[in-house]
């Protein structure tokens, strides 16, 4: 028989475990039950949500916000898929953000990653919209269609190109030109030959230019070069020095002629004044004859 001592042990142990239980659930899961969260939603119109589900993960950044709340259909128009998103509160999203869906590694799920976003921007209230970005997909397949359209551009030009029309004047081009061929064989034939010709004399000038051009070379070699720059360089010296020497000369006789101009200038000076002294008194000139005898 179970003593009494045994139960209270085995409750008291029981006891212990779920509190030890509760606590850990607690502190794993409770953070989760107590936070609350800023509710937004995002309109995608023509894009397929496919792999998208509730709970899934909402980043900003790569960072965790928030999850998947619950996804409906617009009630005016059925190509359009409204996600709400529970969002950590407190968390700030700028008005130009965009809501992208991105493939969670190769399981063909998705989740909602926030890209863009600048200080400058305005933050958006919760309950707002958030714009809805082009899936990675339709980033993919966006240059193909691209291309798709240039190509058929260019189908379409190559059509209009090769109408009846433009095939008949083709036509008639290749006939005319043929026709011009045909009357004009004998002068193209005398072209051609005189082509020939020209060909042949260009060649013989070429040969005789490389020849030249040779014969020039071992005229040169055979030339002191070294004692030619030095003789140029000797005489290019002394040219310097004579021209020194007729610098200073000329500066020597152009102090001379300045000194003689300015003698003349005092001469013709004195002259003028003894000029107007005969025209103003003409007995002073006989006074001093008279004075001197």
């Amino acid at each position: 028989m179970v003593s009494r001592a045994s139960k209270l042990r085995v409750g008291l142990f029981v006891l212990v475990s779920v509190t030890v239980l509760f606590l850990f659930f607690f502190a794993v899961a409770g953070s989760e039950w107590f936070r609350t969260y800023d509710h937004y939603e995002i309109h995608y119109t023509g894009t397929s949500v496919n792999g998208l589900q509730v709970g899934g993960t909402v980043r900003f950044q790569g960072i965790d916000i928030g999850t998947v709340n619950r996804m409906f259909f617009h009630p005016q128009d059925v190509r359009t898929v409204i996600v709400e998103i529970n969002v950590v509160e407190g968390t700030r999203i700028p008005a130009d953000v965009e809501a992208q869906l991105v493939p969670v590694g190769i399981t063909g799920l998705m989740q909602i990653e926030l890209t863009g976003g600048s200080n400058e921007a305005q933050t958006l209230r919760p309950g707002e919209l958030i714009p809805a970005g082009r899936s990675a997909f339709a980033r993919l397949t966006q240059p193909a269609e691209n291309i798709a359209l240039g190509l058929e551009g260019l189908l379409d030009d190559v059509s209009a190109v090769l109408d009846v029309e433009n095939r008949r004047q083709f036509a008639e081009l290749l006939a005319n030109l043929n026709a011009v061929v045909r009357e004009n064989r004998e002068s193209i034939g005398v072209i051609l030959s005189n082509m020939e010709v020209a060909s042949y004399h260009v060649a013989q000038s070429s040969v005789s230019f490389r020849s030249l051009v040779a014969r020039l070379d071992e005229q040169t070699a055979e030339l002191d070069l070294p004692e030619l720059f030095d003789a140029i360089n000797r005489t290019t010296e002394q040219a310097g020095r004579t021209i020194a020497d007729i610098d200073l000369t000329v500066m020597q006789s152009r102090r001379n002629l300045v000194s003689s101009i300015e003698v003349l200038r005092e001469t013709m000076i004195y002259l003028n004044d003894f000029a107007i002294q005969i025209s103003e008194n003409p007995g002073s000139l006989l006074r001093t004859r008279g004075g001197s005898r």
